[in-house]
């Protein structure tokens, strides 16, 4: 391994590419080491004396009975929460049980350890069967994904394998809604995280995106994260009334759900996808789909091709249906491991216009803008992303 042969010093002499490989080697050997953790941490959390036999009276929770000593040791050790400290044992938990595939892939060094914790902790709770064919989906290409993109690939095909399954943990997870307490940052700043249902994090989101964009047109001159923040700031705190300095918002952007005809029939064998969030469930589809307000637009596509059959009204001027196409076909910036919203990225000609590429939905892609850059003046180039007859809408970066 390059990464083993070489120090600090030695780099300066590679060329880029080398150094990337020495870059990616250290990875390698970082997953390397996790696993080897992970294979003590299995000993230790197995162990009798981590797993003593509490008596009713000592009212010990589910959650220390499940886990038993170990992680309280590992937390001290460590000098790590608690929380951290069970996430180790989960880890180890599944290299040991029928998740040992992930951390084999950690130990191999092609996913790194928050993508072994992720693919555990989604799947710990699953029917076995269920747990391993999404493991088999997932994991060839997870090297390759984002952690948030391989977030989305585990979700779409834990829906895919079983629907219905999928649905009922859903149904559950509903219930563990929250807004937890605030989270202290540096120089007087805290932040706040909120747990709710997909439809409800990305209806809040446009809403107050919508709100922002609002403001700045009519001249604001805060930053689109600060209106958001006052936008949600006014709503909570003040709400109706609004700040004398902001102009009243604007209607939210439309937000899109992409549904297979099959679906709206009562099929739960294929995932929707919701834009901003990615694969939910066919029931979920069909209740946002059924949602009166016009907030939601039901874009409904061929579940044998993908292509989209209605996307909700006709345009007269061609260019723009075809940008919108395209946008919500793309779904997300192409660059492999972005996942800027196709909504605000630029549509670039893969065969620029000036060496007769054509303007059509085979030919156009949506790239944030940085992306964009790096693509007309940083030397980086892109291949034809998709047929001219798209496969249809995409999951959020892939």
């Amino acid at each position: 391994m390059l990464a083993a042969r070489l120090d600090a010093a030695d780099a300066g002499s590679l060329d880029d590419d080398d150094l990337l490989e020495l870059v990616a080697g250290w990875e390698r050997l970082a997953g390397w080491v996790r696993a080897r953790q992970a294979d003590a941490v299995a000993v230790l959390a197995g162990r009798p004396s981590q797993n003593p036999t509490w008596p009713d009276a000592a009212e010990v929770s589910a959650r220390q009975r499940a886990y038993g000593l170990a992680p309280d040791e590992l937390s001290l050790r460590l000098g790590v929460t608690r929380r951290r400290a069970e996430r180790m044992v989960r880890l180890a938990r599944g290299g040991e049980a029928h998740l040992s595939d992930t951390v084999d892939a950690l130990r191999a060094g092609t996913i790194d350890e928050a993508k072994a914790h992720l693919i555990v902790e989604a799947l710990e709770h699953t029917a076995i069967p269920v747990a391993l064919e999404v493991q088999d989906r997932v994991l060839p290409r997870a090297g390759s994904r984002t952690l948030s993109q391989l977030s989305g690939d585990v979700q779409a095909a834990l829906i895919d394998v079983d629907p219905r399954d999928a649905a009922c943990r859903h149904a559950a997870a509903t219930a563990d809604r929250r807004v937890c307490r605030p989270r202290v940052l540096p120089d007087g700043m805290a932040s706040l995280y909120a747990v709710l249902s997909a439809a409800d994090a990305i209806a809040i989101d446009q809403a107050l995106h919508g709100a922002a964009r609002a403001a700045a047109a009519a001249g604001d001159a805060r930053t689109i994260d600060q209106l958001r923040a006052d936008a949600l700031l006014d709503a909570v705190l003040c709400p109706g009334v609004g700040r004398p300095e902001r102009p009243a918002p604007r209607r939210g952007p439309t937000v899109h759900i992409t549904v297979p005809l099959s679906v709206l029939s009562g099929d739960d064998t294929v995932a929707a996808t919701l834009s901003g969030y990615g694969a939910i469930t066919p029931d979920q589809a069909r209740r946002i789909a059924a949602d009166p307000h016009s907030t939601w637009r039901r874009l409904l596509t061929d579940p044998a091709s993908g292509r989209i059959v209605d996307y909700g009204r006709t345009r007269y001027r061609p260019p723009a249906e075809l940008a919108e196409i395209i946008r919500l076909r793309d779904g997300t910036c192409v660059m492999p491991t972005c996942n800027a919203a196709a909504a605000s990225c630029d549509l670039d000609h893969t065969i620029s216009f000036a060496s007769g590429g054509s303007t059509s939905d085979g030919n156009l892609g949506a790239l944030c803008r940085r992306h964009h850059l790096l693509k007309t003046h940083g030397g980086w180039g892109s291949s034809n992303r998709r047929p001219a007859h798209s496969s249809g809408p995409h999951q959020p970066g892939e």
